[in-house]
């Protein structure tokens, strides 16, 4: 039986990890189009900070409880990506593509997860 609180957790992460990867499409847009927009750039780094306390906890839980193994396995490298993305954020695209490697590869799990749990309460 699917419970509103795996759902939860799975859509959360999943919402979490979509605003991560549309903040690294923007802000290099925004910083190059906006000369004022290069003033918050410098907020960044906890903005990233606070993503991650949010998003490691989450992903974590709703993965923990799936009973997949793979899908934890791949999300803490996903994980691992993103942390390493907030770690090299001053690096030249590095941190960037890091963190949207990272997200899209959470999103794929949490998705994977949520089709797991529907598929196995319609049997």
């Amino acid at each position: 039986m699917i419970s509103r609180g795996q759902n939860w957790f799975d859509g959360t992460a999943i919402c979490a990890s979509g605003l991560c990867l549309l903040h690294c499409v923007i802000m290099p847009v925004a910083i190059a189009l906006l000369p004022l927009a290069a003033a918050a750039a410098e907020t960044t780094e906890m903005v990233h900070v606070l993503a991650l306390i949010f998003v490691v906890p989450v992903s974590l839980y709703a993965l923990g409880i799936s009973g997949s193994r793979r899908l934890l396995l791949i999300g803490c490298l996903a994980i691992a990506l993103l942390v390493l993305g907030a770690a090299f954020e001053d690096t030249a695209y590095a941190g960037t593509g890091l963190t949207m490697a990272g997200s899209c590869l959470l999103i794929y799990c949490h998705y994977r997860n949520w089709q797991r749990r529907r598929a196995a309460g319609a049997q």
